[in-house]
């Protein structure tokens, strides 16, 4: 009877969405002041505000899909642990 001991198991982790929220606070705000600018303010070249509600909807969705994407892989083959990190996308092309 030969059993096998795995003392190290691999640990998958993904940020939590509300990191999301936290690392993209002032963006948000900064989107909120612009879609209020557009939408109630009546100064001059107050239309240019909607080219950065424009610009900041973009920054934020590229953010939240490069978070969705992103998880942390912990292994225990490299000696003591690995920390590694890699996409969702990256993992579907390796398998």
């Amino acid at each position: 009877m030969n059993k096998t001991i795995f003392m190290f198991r691999t640990v998958t982790l993904r940020p939590h969405w509300f990191q999301y929220i936290i690392n993209e606070t002032g963006s948000l705000c900064l989107l909120v002041a612009s879609i209020w600018i557009y939408k109630f303010c009546s100064f001059a070249y107050h239309e240019w505000a909607i080219y950065a509600c424009i610009l900041l909807l973009f920054h934020l969705l590229f953010k939240l899909v490069y978070l969705a994407r992103m998880e942390y892989i912990i292994t225990g083959t490299c000696g003591t642990s690995c920390f590694d990190w890699e996409y969702r996308i990256d993992r579907r092309n390796i398998r």
